[in-house]
This record gives structure tokens, sequence and C-alpha cells, in this order.
């Protein structure tokens, strides 16, 4: 199956050694059947969760797994909220759980929710908002999380941040990001101006962002001095 640019980094960036990796607000299950694929063809012992809360979605997408007769023990289907997935059976086991396609806020909420309701879990997460990236990366550092990876994508005309961390993770975490900038690619210092223009744009409308604003010009000040 052919994924879209944004979906491929995503799955390249989840490990497939971990024994359940849920790809939450699947959508048609695009991402989750490529993860599956490459689970069945590396013989990895993982089982891949497709997960979303509306069962238009997740019915048509259980016959399909049925009709199609793949092994039941490398997937499984859950019509649920992802803050509720069923991780406490699973406690002594690795999750890796890929949240994309929903805003910053909503994706902090149910890390948050994850991490308040399974603490001693050992969870590593692929992210991609939508939007609202320096709020999200924000309040996974106050949830102490370490950088894993990160990587930036243009995909059709918009840029998209790809985070995986967890609470092992070698590297620190930025506001403004660190790893994922290629600082002779002329598309990121795009994208790094955007960004500033953006939120100057919101302080005009009388919302604060002067903080965030230096955090993002500082880095542009220092592109041929990569964060670390």
């Amino acid at each position: 199956m052919k994924l879209s640019k944004r979906l491929t980094a995503i799955a390249d960036h989840v490990n497939l050694a971990y024994p359940h990796i849920w790809d939450c607000c699947c959508d048609h299950g695009y991402l989750g059947r490529v993860i599956l694929d490459k689970v069945l063809e590396q013989e990895k012992p993982a089982k891949v969760h497709f997960v979303d809360c509306v069962a238009n979605i997740t019915a048509p997408l259980l016959s399909k797994l049925q009709q199609q007769g793949i092994d039941s023990r490398y997937w499984q289907v859950h019509c649920i909220d992802v803050a509720d997935l069923p991780l406490q059976p699973l406690i002594n086991q690795r999750h890796c759980v890929v949240l994309a396609g929903v805003g910053g806020e909503l994706t902090l909420q149910l890390v948050t929710a994850l991490l308040e309701q399974f603490p001693d879990h050992d969870i590593e997460f692929v992210l991609c908002p939508v939007h609202h990236q320096y709020a999200l990366r924000q309040g996974l550092i106050a949830l102490d999380l370490k950088l894993v990876a990160e990587q930036l994508i243009d995909e059709n005309g918009r840029f998209y941040e790809i985070l995986v961390v967890n609470k092992q993770g070698q590297h620190r975490l930025y506001e403004v990001g660190s790893l994922m900038w290629q600082h002779t690619e002329s598309r990121h210092l795009a994208y790094l101006q955007a960004k500033i223009k953006h939120y100057q744009r919101l302080g005009l409308g009388g919302q604060s962002s002067t903080g965030i604003i230096t955090a993002y010009q500082n880095l542009l000040a220092n592109l041929d001095s990569p964060l670390k």
C-alpha cells in the first residue's frame, strides 16, 4: 500500500520492537496497515491495534482485515477513545502509541491522560500534530518526556513536525525543535520564518506571543549552530 509522504515518515519512526503498537485516530487504517505489513514481513512478535472512536470507521476496517485473512494474532480493532486504551493488563510490555492528524492541544490531552493512568508503563509516543506544535512541545516538556527523534516533513505545501518521545529518550526536548532542523534546507528556513510571522499576527490580535516569537527568532539567528 502506497502512503503519503507524511504517513510514510510516521511509519518509519514506529519501533517494531514494541510488542504493542497503537495506531490511534486511525481513520481508514492506512498507516496501521502499512505498519502491520512491516511486522509480518520482518516476522516481529508485535500486535498492531487500530483505534478510533467512530464505529462507522472501525466496523468496515474490522471487516476488511477479516476478509483479507490476516492472522488475528497480529492485529486488533478497537472502537474506543484514545484515553481509554486497555493498557492495564499489559503493564509488563512496551507500547508504541501513534497519534497523528489531530491538533496539538488534543494530542497533549491524550498523552497526559495515558501517562496519568499508566505511570509505570513503558510507552513511546510517535506524534504528528496538525497545528499547535509549540504548545504541545511545552506540555511534553512539563510531563518530563525526552526526545528520541524528530523530523520536519513538507507535503502539498504544508509542513508537519514528527516527534518521537518517551521517558528514557537521550535528547532534551525543545519547544522550537532541535534535531529536525536541516540547516542547509531553504524549505526549513521558510517554515521557520512562517512560524515567526504566524505568531506576530497573533500578537497583533492582543494575544501574548512575545516569548514564542523570541524563541523562534533566536533559533533563526543560530541556524549555523544547531541545538544538541
